[in-house]
């Protein structure tokens, strides 16, 4: 909790220049951005009421939390529901998330249906499996049921799941032989855990390979 002060010092950090600690009565009270120094109109000898400073506060956690939120997507695109549980995760409050959010969706830094779309296609590339189970892997990302859908159909376009299921039986005949037993076994595996029925795992494999399951 903040008291009622003067501030008696505005110190640059010594490691962060763009950093200024705030000391009220002589004694350290909070480090800030530089920038809310000229927001707030901070000077030596000027007074600061609880309210002031509990308002500066709340500025310097905000600043930081969306400092913090573009680092994360600097990376890579973040789903709504994860974005929020890294901000929990760095102990910000939940008031404060909620403000960063509302601004980063306005500004469209966060857009679930564009993370869905571009976690759709690369996976399309790099691991492509049926639409029910890419649908799963969103829902994993906190995206909603029907976003999930709406991206898996872009992506899949006019493609069925026999033609994907069929480009992986191709892919892996580099290394699985249609004349050996257990690779037949292993390669239907294989498309099962991407989700593909049974149906559509045969059809795929005896339209690439000739031979039955």
């Amino acid at each position: 909790m903040f008291k009622q002060g003067t501030i008696t010092k505005l110190e640059p950090q010594k490691k962060r220049k763009n950093r200024i600690n705030v000391y009220i009565d002589e004694e350290f009270a909070i480090g800030i951005s530089s920038n809310l120094v000229l927001d707030f109109d901070l000077y030596e000898g000027k007074t600061l009421s609880e309210h002031q400073l509990q308002e500066i506060s709340e500025a310097e956690e905000l600043s930081k939390a969306k400092e913090y939120g573009f680092l994360l997507l600097s990376y890579r695109a973040r789903s709504v529901k994860e974005f929020k549980t890294r901000l929990k995760q760095k102990k910000f409050s939940d008031y404060i998330i909620e403000a960063v959010v509302e601004k980063f969706l306005k500004h469209g830094y966060l857009d679930d249906l564009k993370f869905a779309e571009s976690f759709v296609q690369s996976k399309q590339i790099t691991n492509p499996g049926s639409k029910q189970s890419l649908v799963n892997e969103l829902l994993k990302h906190g995206i909603d049921p029907d976003t999930a859908g709406k991206a898996v159909d872009s992506s899949y376009g006019e493609l069925t799941e026999r033609d994907v299921a069929c480009r992986l039986v191709r892919k892996k005949s580099k290394h699985y032989s249609k004349d050996n037993p257990k690779d037949r076994r292993r390669l239907f595996d294989f498309l099962k855990r991407r989700g593909f029925s049974t149906e559509i795992i045969k059809d795929a494999i005896e339209s690439e390979w000739g031979v039955q399951i």
